[in-house]
């Protein structure tokens, strides 16, 4: 955290494109996951690593402050060429997001954000001969799940930004195949802001 504001300390006071967020906003992001996955039955989590889509939408409070909807999975898939397991855990969650930094300034581009609601994983056991898909059994078990990044996003127009964020996500499902999940993406973000 301090090294990203080391980073970013000679930009604070600088001129930018105004980070004009008094309205809605609508973003997409995708990159890198690494996560773990405690089953019920286990006793240590087991590490893997995927794609992480996010799409997020929401509404400006002020400058400083946005309410939305956060979405935010991790994929990977194991196995070998006959028999594949394909894993999916996502949540939706209610998020806030907070922009410290002066609109009218490269710091303005700093946000973190927090929230939590409803977590899902899923499972798919796939069957493949001769290179297709014959058959397939899945099992979805949903519970609680929690958010926290940290980003940076520079203006390319007036609506329109794009820039970086990481940070964890925490699913407590407690159910037979999942127990608790916990991933850290690394994603490249695009953002629209409206009136």
């Amino acid at each position: 955290m301090s090294l990203i504001f080391v980073l970013l300390w000679p930009f604070a006071g600088a001129r930018a494109e105004e980070h004009n967020r008094d309205g809605w906003f609508i973003g997409m992001g995708y990159g890198y996951c690494i996560g773990a996955i405690k089953a019920s039955t286990a006793l240590e989590y087991s590490y893997q690593d995927g794609a992480t889509p996010q799409i997020r939408f929401g509404h400006s409070v002020g400058n400083h402050l946005m309410v939305g909807l956060e979405y935010g999975g991790w994929m990977f898939e194991e196995g070998d060429i006959n028999d594949k397991y394909r894993y999916s855990l996502q949540s939706i969650n209610a998020a806030v997001t907070w922009h410290p930094g002066s609109a009218d300034a490269y710091w303005g581009g700093f946000y973190t954000r927090a929230g939590a609601g409803l977590a899902c994983g899923r499972t798919v056991w796939v069957i493949i001969e001769e290179q297709e898909q014959v058959g397939f059994q899945s099992l979805d078990e949903t519970g609680l799940g929690f958010i926290f990044q940290i980003g940076y996003e520079f203006r390319i127009t007036r609506n329109a930004a794009a820039g970086m964020s990481t940070g964890f996500s925490t699913l407590n499902i407690g159910k037979e195949l999942f127990d608790e999940a916990q991933f850290s993406p690394l994603a490249m973000t695009l953002n629209w802001y409206w009136d």
